[in-house]
């Protein structure tokens, strides 16, 4: 069978030749309109040049004639793929290749000059397939094919390629991984060599190994040349066993000196390393593999806790106390020679966990608890109880210790001592029954009792002041108790009490006390100086009588004596008269109590002199108008006296409330469109009003009404006009709240003035009920007895600053609501 080509080949010949692929492609090609023409009419070096291609397995390309006509075969075509077969396939070299033509055209032009041959090996040429350029190396040489009819004496280019890629890369690889490997050995924490024949020749050796010795040339030096120390070391001597025997030796902890160079010391090292022989194919050793790690510093600091462990049990077996020490888990491994003669114990039957049997049997389970409990926390422990002697009887002691730890920070136990302080217990038990006998003497007398320092200053737990004033330790701690005297009475208290402690002298006195629910009591003090016995005060003991009642009843009896000598007649004369002895003489004391008696009382009088006056309007008024309007005017004195009442209830704390949860800032704000139209023209009023203000439960209308008392009160104090500010604030500090506030988070409403202000003496008593700057018959007095009362029954605080001419602020305290 024949195949006839294109332009009248006839594939009978062989020219063509070969059952590939390439071939049949060959034999099928129109080269009639080709410019190479029918391949009969090509060149003998083409034709015998194709022929050899299409018979080898092995990649070949052709480039022919001037334009570098591109011929190749199967081999070739499966390296370049089909997609760049049908692009290339006779065409010229320049357009077929042109991404790689800058690298081969000037190797091709130089064959086809006739200078001869060329050979490359594992060269990059990038080519493009699927689209992407990709780098693709190869090795291959380019060939004359001989024309006699060219100058040169050569056609074309014969090309005898590989495609290297999958090597290049291989190699590349390992390359790289034995650059890693060379770095993990040239990084490794310990010291590393590799060295060669029975010379030991150092063939590798990494930085901590050339530091170890402080010689940097030693690669291609025998080890006898490159650290000659080492012979007299019997390091040398190791070495050849090992080369000779082909086993392996391990040192541990053994002594190497290193000269640093003439005119220095040796260097002392403490090494621990491994000669691990090295073998061929055939198990023969051909070098020794070193790897070890210098030692040198653990063993000085090995060497540094042994000799500070031998002084601490020297100094702990002279020790006055008993000493002892343990394992991170709590076994004993030492006690020193006193518990010994202490206990009577042994070391056999004392250590581990056997002290246990010396602890008394009431206290073992506490002592075991206590003692797990600090040895897992690995935290201080402190522990009271009672130990057996060697005589067998019980003694108490006080066994502290704490916990010590490695340079690493790990645990490695307690160390601890143990005191005897028997004596001293038996010593705090008689002092106890002393001071229980005392304060049993002391109860059965009544009186709040309490102790101040020699300072008079007063120090830790006052059980019975806290009871009677609410105060905490913090609070009544130094002078902090002067704060729960009335105001009117503290600075007296204060002087009258430092002149006691100087002069050493009983302390007499009476005053007046705010009581934990806030209520006045007059107490008589008593306190009696403690010296020791070179006659210096040690403290004070002190107690407060309540003798409120007999103040009271003296008080009343005085009241009474007075009104009748003044022969006041009448019933309502008499009540304001002892209403003003009882408001003069008890002030802010008993307030509380008396303000919101004597509120209640005069409510149900006038409640009967109302309903007086309304019975006299229904029968009389309309008969004469002069009496009706006599009736009208006094049912206006009641109205009046009716709000008067319910501002001495508020102050009282007695008033009803409706609380509620209030949003206070829309509140103010309200507030503030009545107060523009009221203050006056001169008067500028603002608010500053803090941003997700919490609530607060308090009754909206009373709050209403102590805010409007502030600021007509504020408005009176700036005749020539200012400005007035209400500031509202979150409080979450409890170093912000005044002294006598409530725990917990609270709101501030601070109303400020630019007024003409107020002195001290008048800053200290503007809560008093009827207390008034104002002239004879302008205001009650009572305002701000009103605010005082209305916040304090909500639970809240006040407080006020000023100064005169520079105006006043006053801060109301009130809690926040639960959420």
């Amino acid at each position: 069978m024949t195949d006839t080509m294109p332009g009248g080949f006839s594939g009978g010949s062989d020219l063509l030749a070969g059952s590939g692929e390439m071939a049949r492609f060959f034999r099928s090609f129109d080269w009639a309109s080709h410019p190479l023409g029918p391949p009969q009419a090509w060149p003998d070096g083409l034709r015998t040049t194709v022929r050899i291609m299409l018979t080898t397995r092995h990649p070949m390309y052709i480039f022919w004639g001037s334009d570098h006509i591109g011929l190749y075969n199967d081999a070739y075509r499966a390296i370049i793929g089909d997609e760049r077969h049908r692009s290339t396939f006779g065409m010229p070299g320049k357009q077929a290749w042109a991404e790689t033509w800058h690298v081969i055209g000037p190797q091709i032009d130089y064959v086809m000059r006739g200078e001869g041959g060329t050979w490359h090996e594992d060269q990059r040429i990038p080519i493009l397939r699927d689209g992407v350029l990709k780098e693709i190396f190869w090795t291959y040489s380019y060939g004359p094919i001989e024309d006699a009819t060219t100058v040169s004496g050569v056609g074309g280019v014969l090309v005898i390629c590989a495609d290297t890629t999958r090597r290049v890369q291989q190699q590349r690889r390992i390359s790289s991984e034995r650059d890693r490997l060379h770095q993990l050995f040239e990084q490794a924490p310990g010291f590393m060599c590799i060295m060669r024949g029975p010379d030991h020749v150092f063939e590798i050796a990494n930085r901590a190994y050339t530091d170890l010795l402080g010689k940097p040339a030693l690669l291609g030096l025998a080890v006898r040349d490159a650290i000659p120390e080492a012979i007299d070391q019997s390091f040398v001597a190791l070495l050849d066993q090992v080369y000779a025997t082909g086993r392996a030796y391990v040192g541990s902890s053994q002594r190497l000196l290193v000269s640093r160079g003439e005119g220095t010391l040796p260097d002392e090292r403490y090494l621990d390393f491994v000669y691990a022989p090295l073998v061929d194919e055939t198990g023969a050793t051909t070098g020794i593999f070193c790897q070890g790690t210098d030692v040198t510093d653990r063993l000085i600091a090995e060497r540094a806790i042994s000799e500070s462990e031998a002084r601490f049990r020297n100094m702990a077996d002279h020790a006055p106390v008993m000493m002892w020490v343990t394992d991170p888990a709590g076994a004993l491994i030492y006690l020193n020679r006193l518990w010994y003669q202490m206990t009577g114990a042994t070391p056999e039957t004392a250590l581990g966990a056997g002290w246990r049997h010396v602890v008394h049997p009431d206290d073992l389970a506490r002592v075991d608890a206590a003692f797990r409990d600090a040895n897992a926390a690995e935290a201080d422990y402190r522990l009271e109880f009672r130990l057996r002697m060697a005589d067998g009887r019980y003694r108490w002691v006080l066994n502290a210790a704490s916990p010590r730890f490695a340079e690493s920070g790990a645990y490695l136990g307690f160390v601890g001592s143990i005191i005897d302080i028997d004596d001293r217990r038996e010593a705090e038990q008689r002092t106890q029954v002393s001071e229980s006998r005392f304060r049993a003497a002391i109860g059965a007398i009544q009186g709040v009792l309490w102790t101040n320092n020699a300072a008079g200053e007063m120090t830790g737990e006052q059980q019975g002041w806290s009871a009677l004033t609410g105060q905490s330790p913090a609070e009544y701690a130094g002078f902090g108790w002067s704060d729960a005297v009335h105001p009117d009475d503290a600075a007296a208290t204060v002087v009258a009490w430092q002149d006691a402690v100087a002069r050493r002298r009983i302390f007499a006195h009476e005053h007046r006390v705010r009581r934990f629910d806030g209520e006045w009591r007059m107490f008589s003090v008593r306190a009696v100086p403690i010296l020791d016995p070179a006659g210096a005060i040690v403290e004070w003991v002190g107690i407060h009588t309540d003798i409120s009642q007999q103040r009271a009843a003296e008080t009343a009896l005085q009241a009474l004596n007075d009104a009748l000598e003044q022969r006041v007649a009448g019933e309502v004369a008499e009540r304001i008269r002892v209403e003003g002895v009882l408001r003069q003489t008890q002030k802010m004391d008993a307030l509380g109590q008396l303000t919101g008696g004597i509120a209640h009382d005069f409510n149900n009088m006038l409640g009967v002199t109302s309903s007086a006056f309304s019975l006299l309007q229904r029968r009389l008024g309309s008969a004469d108008p002069d009496i009706n309007r006599l009736i009208e005017a006094g049912q206006g004195a009641v109205s009046n006296a009716a709000g008067l009442t319910q501002r001495l209830l508020a102050f009282a704390r007695q008033q009803p409330l409706a609380p509620e949860i209030v949003n206070v800032n829309h509140l103010v704000s309200e507030l503030r469109k009545l107060l523009l139209h009221s203050l006056g023209k001169g008067i500028a009023c603002d608010c500053v009003l803090a941003p997700e203000l919490w609530p607060t439960l308090v009754d909206p209308n009373q709050l209403e009404n102590a805010l409007l008392n502030l600021a007509v009160n504020a408005r009176d104090a700036m005749p020539d006009g200012g400005r007035l500010l209400i500031e509202t604030r979150n409080i979450g500090d409890a170093a912000a709240l005044p002294a006598d506030a409530a725990a917990g988070d609270h709101i501030l409403i601070c109303v400020t003035d630019t007024g003409i202000g107020m002195t001290e003496a008048v800053r200290t008593k503007v809560f008093e009920p009827f207390f008034t700057t104002k002239p004879v018959g302008v205001g009650t007095g009572l305002g701000l007895s009103q605010v005082y009362g209305f916040v304090k029954q909500s639970g809240g605080s006040i407080d006020i600053t000023s100064a005169p001419g520079e105006g006043t602020r006053i801060d109301l305290f009130l809690p926040r609501a639960d959420p």
